[in-house]
């Protein structure tokens, strides 16, 4: 009959002296995770809750967003522009950034067809802000809104505010709005400036260049007799 073979007997001294090195090494490990379990769960749970915020938040978003955008739609089908720009007022106080610039545009408009040219002024000059490359659309319904209002010095103001820090061929339709209400005005010489702009400009129609011809020489005609 086999015996089993003998397993080696560890000297009773060396495992408690182990167990003891243990024991002392993870004591203070032990002892922090006790004193301070509270706060250690209480942090867990923040960042669970942070985590699930956030997912709930950017559901939230996306969904508000979506709604804002189905409501702005909706705005657009109402018939009587006092109406409608009532609503897209009411709109704007809570409309999210993503659709801001396309319902100020959407009031700037409305506002005309209700007769309230400050409104749309208002509307306008907002969206300049919002996107400095909608600057010349901006600009004219910031001036027709003004010449609505009888004030053509205020509107060819505005025009002559934004004309020189523009691309060439991006001055051609705010050059001309100078023309004619530099004309309107009576003050001929600034007519005459905008008109020699346009005709400096290297892509000019010809057919064009002939018409602006005759308008500048009829221009410093009136400019040259006395006021």
């Amino acid at each position: 009959m086999s015996k089993r073979p003998v397993q080696p007997q560890q000297p009773a001294g060396l495992i408690d002296s182990i167990q003891s090195e243990v024991a002392g090494e993870a004591s203070p490990l032990l002892e922090f995770l006790i004193n301070n379990a509270r706060p250690i769960v209480a942090c867990v749970l923040l960042f669970i809750i942070a985590i699930v915020g956030f997912g709930a938040y950017s559901h939230y978003s996306g969904k508000a967003n979506k709604e804002a955008q189905d409501e702005f739609g909706r705005l657009a089908i109402i018939q009587d522009p006092q109406k409608r720009l009532a609503a897209l007022e009411a709109y704007l106080s809570k409309a999210p950034e993503a659709t801001r610039p396309a319902a100020l545009a959407a009031l700037a408009q409305t506002a005309f067809a209700a007769e309230q040219p400050q409104k749309a002024y208002d509307a306008w000059a907002e969206i300049a802000k919002l996107n400095p490359d909608l600057r010349v659309p901006a600009a004219h319904g910031m001036a027709r809104a003004l010449e609505e209002q009888g004030k053509s010095k205020e509107a060819l103001a505005v025009y002559e505010g934004i004309v020189n820090g523009l691309p060439k061929p991006e001055t051609l339709s705010v050059n001309s709005r100078i023309v004619w209400l530099a004309e309107s005005v009576g003050d001929y010489k600034r007519a005459v400036v905008a008109g020699d702009a346009i005709l400096a400009l290297p892509d000019l129609d010809p057919a064009d260049a002939k018409v602006w011809l005759l308008k500048v020489a009829e221009l410093k005609r009136k400019a040259a007799q006395p006021q």
